[in-house]
């Protein structure tokens, strides 16, 4: 079974959900000027942190801040933030 769940909710920030309990990730604060990609650098930057062993929360508020990146530029392929 499942012993996480990450539930993105955009603007309202992330909720973390296991073992220990529920832990809101807050949002990054943005100007959001195009929406399209954002899950995607969420999704991926979360994977990124995770791999690098980061503890959920930490590897939250990282995909968090990389979503808030893409959402607050206007071409989403061009904003996806680079690693390293």
């Amino acid at each position: 079974g499942c012993t996480t769940a990450i539930i993105k909710r955009g603007e309202h920030g992330t909720l973390v959900v296991d073992s220990s309990g529920a832990t809101e990730v807050a949002p990054w604060p943005v100007v959001a000027v195009n929406g399209l990609g954002a899950g995607d650098a969420f999704g991926a930057a979360l994977c990124r942190a995770l791999h690098d062993a980061q503890p959920i929360v930490a590897a939250c508020e990282f995909a968090s801040a990389a979503g808030a990146l893409v959402a607050s530029r206007r071409e989403s392929s061009a904003a996806m933030p680079s690693y390293g």
